[in-house]
């Protein structure tokens, strides 16, 4: 799947996840997320991105959308963190940086978003934003999985379809690798 690719099927899953589908009041609901968004609150400061970045309510701004991302994962929420990396990948509303992707990918896996961590598997996989690493692709694979929820099936195909090129040493050793970092991420302790 290209990048675009990524970017609508991400979108589509957060937008289905936050209740942003089409509403018969979206200026009620841009004057409540506005007003929160501005007096802080993290959780409204992403859907008034995302309501920039899906045109809800008001003219599609990516510039915007990104700017209140910015701010709410700055304050720590992982789905702004995600939503940041997939606007840095794709360069939309923000310079595009594979490096920069990366680690807004990576703050969000922190925070057990599922997304960020199939994501980071991708961009292992692919060496985009890194040195290429099938074992550390895997590790993500696997860690999203754990994660569960949505889309493991995603994870479980990735993941799965990778291990076939590596050798049973390689699976090995990622699979301890990944029984690690769950281990720190359950304890609250990261990558």
């Amino acid at each position: 799947m290209g990048g675009r690719g990524w970017m609508a099927l991400a979108l589509w899953l957060t937008v289905v996840g936050q209740g942003l589908a089409a509403s018969r009041d979206d200026l009620g609901m841009y004057e409540k997320y506005r007003s929160d968004a501005v007096r802080g609150n993290p959780t409204a400061q992403f859907r008034f991105g995302l309501m920039y970045y899906m045109g809800v309510g008001i003219p599609r701004d990516y510039v915007e959308a990104a700017r209140w991302y910015r701010q709410a994962a700055e304050r720590g929420l992982p789905e702004a963190q995600f939503q940041l990396g997939l606007m840095h990948e794709e360069g939309m509303g923000v310079t595009q940086s594979d490096q920069e992707a990366m680690q807004w990918y990576l703050r969000a896996a922190n925070g057990k978003d599922m997304d960020a961590m199939i994501f980071l598997g991708v961009m292992y996989q692919n060496g985009r934003g890194v040195a290429e690493d099938k074992r550390v692709a895997y590790v993500w694979y696997d860690l999203a999985i754990r994660a569960g929820d949505r889309h493991a099936g995603v994870a479980v195909a990735f993941r799965d379809a990778l291990a076939k090129r590596m050798t049973p040493l390689e699976v090995i050793m990622a699979q301890r690798q990944a029984d690690e970092l769950w281990s720190g991420l359950v304890s609250g302790k990261g990558r």
